[in-house]
């Protein structure tokens, strides 16, 4: 900003030294300034007083909205967008009028002046004085489309990090190191395209994995047969192995292909989730639990016919010895 700045007082200094090099050597003092130093020149001191103005005052809010000085609400006048047409359409106007006119040097100052004060109150006027971009200064350009890190206030709204485009559009993922989050709110260790809220690669390691089964958060219910899943429990393979990305570590169970295959449960056939594996068990457990109670019942009834054919046997026996006597 400072520099833009800068720009603009040197070229203007060229302006009014040309201008008196021009009248010295017998030109005319009232000469326009497209006259003295070119339309080029003009159109640069032009952008030189808007951009370095704007920045100016742009980063002026953000330093002192950032220290606490001035609040972080945002102040918003009544046809602000109107107001805002009418600033930027005059800047035009004046930057035509300097550039292309041919004002005198004279009037090319007054141009500049007001120039600066419009600019600056473009800078203070933007509409994203809430958000704090980071990323090499190079990269800041607004017409680039380069991923930066963006910081957000909303109002009512606890302040948010995510990624975007420097054209001030297009979302981006952010990365710090392992930590991905993406434009569509997922967050991936070691990940950097999530497919879920949190998609990690690699273990998880916790005390305890506290899994939402409140009756409130459910709906769809369906009645199963404890019978059915038991069979399929059975039939699955199950076996010892280890992933690929980790051979020191052994595990045993069933691959997500089958689990998938055998219950349709999950969002693919490439996981399982803890809950369907604990819900696929807990079914299986209580039809195994079935078939212990028909088989108890089974064999108390064999028990009891047992009991009374030796009960029968015993009074036939009696009665054989009897009759011998």
């Amino acid at each position: 900003a400072a520099s833009a700045l800068v720009a603009a007082s040197v070229l203007w200094g060229r302006v009014v030294e040309d201008a008196a090099a021009w009248a010295k050597a017998g030109g005319d003092g009232a000469a326009s300034v497209a006259a003295v130093v070119g339309t080029a020149e003009g159109t640069t001191i032009f952008l030189s007083v808007i951009i370095g103005g704007v920045t100016l005052a742009g980063s002026l809010v953000a330093y002192l909205k950032l220290a606490g000085t001035i609040p972080g609400r945002p102040l918003l006048l009544p046809a602000r967008h109107v107001l805002n047409a009418l600033v930027v359409g005059g800047s035009l106007a004046a930057g035509v009028y300097l550039a292309f006119l041919a004002p005198s040097p004279d009037q090319a100052a007054q141009v500049c002046i007001a120039l600066s004060g419009v600019s600056l109150l473009l800078g203070v006027n933007r509409s994203n004085n809430k958000q704090l971009w980071f990323a090499p200064s190079h990269k800041l350009a607004k017409t680039d489309s380069n991923p930066v890190v963006r910081m957000v206030w909303v109002d009512g709204q606890p302040p948010r990090i995510d990624g975007i485009m420097t054209d001030g559009v297009t979302t981006a993922a952010v990365t710090f190191g392992a930590l991905t989050s993406s434009p569509d709110g997922n967050v991936g260790i070691g990940n950097t395209n999530p497919q879920q809220k949190l998609d990690i690669s690699g273990s998880v390691k916790c005390v305890t994995a506290i899994i939402t089964s409140d009756r409130n958060k459910k709906d769809g219910f369906e009645p199963v047969d404890p019978r059915e899943v038991l069979g399929k429990v059975a039939a699955m393979p199950i076996t010892r192995w280890h992933y690929k990305s980790d051979a020191e570590v052994p595990h045993l169970g069933p691959v997500a292909q089958d689990f998938h295959a055998a219950f349709g449960l999950g969002v693919d056939d490439k996981h399982i989730a803890t809950v369907d594996a604990d819900g696929v068990a807990l079914a299986a457990i209580q039809g195994l639990n079935e078939v212990v109670r028909e088989k108890e019942a089974e064999i108390k009834s064999l028990e009891e016919r047992m009991a009374a054919m030796e009960a029968r046997f015993r009074e036939l026996e009696r009665n054989a010895v009897r009759s011998v006597r």
